[in-house]
């Protein structure tokens, strides 16, 4: 079973969300997402199971 794969993502003021990252491993996702929450505020950058963005981007 491969392990799950993650990406990161902003979310800006206006809506949008834009990638940050393609598809990594957990522990890089982890990584990128402290060094990101710094640079753009915690509560604009989240991880999320890539198979759960691939459903979100499916209804959209």
């Amino acid at each position: 079973m491969a392990a799950d794969l993650f990406r990161v993502v902003r979310t800006l003021p206006s809506g949008p969300v834009i990638l940050a990252t393609g598809p990594i491993p957990r522990d890089v996702a982890m990584a990128r997402f402290r060094e990101m929450a710094i640079e753009w505020r915690m509560d604009r950058v989240r991880v999320v199971r890539e198979q759960d963005y691939q459903a979100g981007r499916a209804s959209r």
